[in-house]
């Protein structure tokens, strides 16, 4: 059964257009799809833009009216009827708490009363300023027990997000989190194998964990951490300018060996860190969930624009030592001929716009 994720209490419409917005800290992107419900759905609209700086910041809007634009404007150049209709978005960074538990099984009602509990203990708030749901995953052990996931959303960003669509004149229909959206679309492309996959999104500001194991996530997390530290970095190294920083990046990625450019020792360092917050995560697993073990790490899918980092896949796959691909979120959809060029260019920055555009209201199963 897949594993779809929408915030309860939000809000929860249909239809046969579906549009996933992935409003990033470097560009927003966005997928449309026809019949989302089916095995093959039709992309009928892609679109990437530049996110001006400063606009969003940790997941939090700064400049909604700009952002609402950006947004307009990439979907007049689609040539889509986008005017009332759905779409759904992700939320990411400080804006969203996560937490695996293992609980008896019971009731619906009593199992949301024993999460609201779980939930007091996750949010440092008042737990009227948060929007709570969970997800049961997979089926009670001999003991009775079962694994829960939690999610908690800032319900300030949830409202900020609804403004953002109506201002574009659309409706509100899903509200994700980036880490399950990534996961739909990984899900999509793949379908549900017995192995362990590590979905690892880089973005700008911040890197998007998501382990599956049999098709189910077991460990999730957000970490501060994403292309805009390795500009730092490189600026500092460098004694240049944010924007000059920020072009030999590219410039790096696009040569992807680190040993061949004069940025190696930030670089390195970068690759690095992100290993060593992947290792931190798993050391922090291992000492939380006792009912549950990740013996190894059979594939990481690499997605996100900060995720085309010189050497990244070669340190990731050599510290794991495991085989790392990037995400291929388009496979199993329809591509007409006039999107193909931005499809097959970087499909993988695409992960979390797709896996929004998957989700319908009712999709969550019971």
């Amino acid at each position: 059964m897949a594993f779809k994720f929408d915030l309860s209490g939000l809000f929860s419409f249909g239809g046969d257009l579906h549009i996933g917005i992935d409003v990033g800290a470097s560009a927003v992107k966005i997928v449309a799809l026809k019949g989302a419900r089916g095995k093959s759905p039709k992309v009928v609209g892609v679109a990437q833009e530049e996110t001006p700086m400063g606009c969003v910041v940790d997941g939090l809007l700064s400049d909604t009216r700009t952002m609402a634009e950006i947004i307009r404007r990439s979907l007049e150049s689609l040539g889509i009827r986008y005017k009332k209709q759905y779409a759904n978005t992700g939320l990411r960074g400080l804006n969203v708490a996560y937490k695996r538990l293992v609980l008896p099984f019971q009731r619906p009602e009593e199992m949301a009363q024993q999460v609201l509990l779980e939930a007091q203990q996750q949010v440092d708030s008042d737990l009227a300023d948060w929007v709570i749901d969970y997800q049961v995953i997979g089926k009670p052990d001999a003991q009775g027990q079962v694994a829960v996931m939690l999610v908690a959303a800032k319900r300030a960003a949830t409202e900020e997000f609804e403004n953002l669509l109506k201002l574009v004149g659309l409706q509100p229909a899903v509200f994700d989190c980036d880490v399950f959206a990534i996961e739909n679309a990984h899900e999509h492309a793949y379908g549900v194998k017995s192995e362990t996959v590590m979905c690892l999104d880089i973005g700008k500001d911040s890197t998007k964990i998501n382990v599956l194991q049999d098709g189910a996530p077991v460990l999730v997390r957000s970490i501060s951490l994403g292309g805009q530290h390795l500009t730092e970095q490189i600026q500092k190294n460098m004694g240049v300018d944010m924007e000059q920083a920020e072009q030999m990046k590219i410039q790096a990625s696009m040569q992807g060996d680190i040993a061949a450019t004069e940025l190696s020792g930030a670089l390195q360092t970068h690759v690095d860190e992100i290993c060593e917050e992947i290792k931190r995560t798993m050391d922090f697993f291992a000492s939380a969930s006792a009912d549950l073990k990740i013996d190894t790490i059979d594939r990481v899918m690499l997605s996100g624009g900060g995720s085309t980092i010189a050497s990244l896949a070669t340190g990731i796959g050599r510290f794991l030592s495991c085989e790392v691909t990037y995400a291929s979120p388009f496979d199993r959809l329809t591509v007409p001929s006039k999107f193909q060029s931005i499809v097959e260019k970087d499909p993988h920055v695409f992960a979390v716009a797709v896996g929004l555009a998957l989700r319908y209201v009712g999709d969550k199963p019971a």
